[in-house]
Order: structure tokens, then sequence, then C-alpha cells
């Protein structure tokens, strides 16, 4: 089977739980709080509601098997954009 590899935005549900804090602090924070994930990896599925993305793939397993590691299942409603990651350049590392 092949994958798509994909680079995606989207926002995240954050949660500030360290701390008890007044009224106009939790606002304050929920205003500046940076929710925007961007995240690259193997496109698994995409459904109606939600896609699945995988942060790792190994392809060593068996001719017929691959597995898959870093599962994550994203809302439709809270990507941003998602893009195709292609024409990929090798990188010699030193």
């Amino acid at each position: 089977m092949t994958y798509n590899f994909v680079f995606i935005r989207w926002k995240d549900i954050m949660a500030d739980d360290n701390h008890w804090a007044v009224h106009e602090d939790c606002v304050d924070w929920a205003e500046n709080i940076n929710d925007v994930v961007e995240q690259a990896g193997v496109l698994l599925e995409v459904e109606a509601e939600y896609v699945v993305l995988a942060d790792m793939i190994n392809r060593g397993v068996s001719d017929s098997l691959c597995i898959f590691s870093g599962i994550t299942k994203i809302p439709r409603q809270n990507i941003i954009e998602i893009s195709e990651i292609t024409g990929l350049t090798p990188i010699e590392l030193d």
C-alpha cells in the first residue's frame, strides 16, 4: 500500500491545569495561547469526521505488513491546512 507524506496545521485543544487563576487571567491565557500545531506525518486514513496520521512507519516487518507509531486522530473541523509533501531532496549529513 502507498501512503502520502503530509504537512498539516491544526488547532489543538489546550489546557492549563497547573495552577488556580482569577477569571481575567484565564481569559487572557485563552486569548494569547498559540494552539496551532504544525506536524508532518504519514496519512493513514481520511474519514468524514477526522483524519488519522502516523509519526513513523516501519516497512521492514514483512513484505505485506507495515507497522506505525505515533498515531494522531485529528477532527476535520480542527484542520487549518493539509498538503502532500513531494519532491524530497536527500540531505548530506556530515
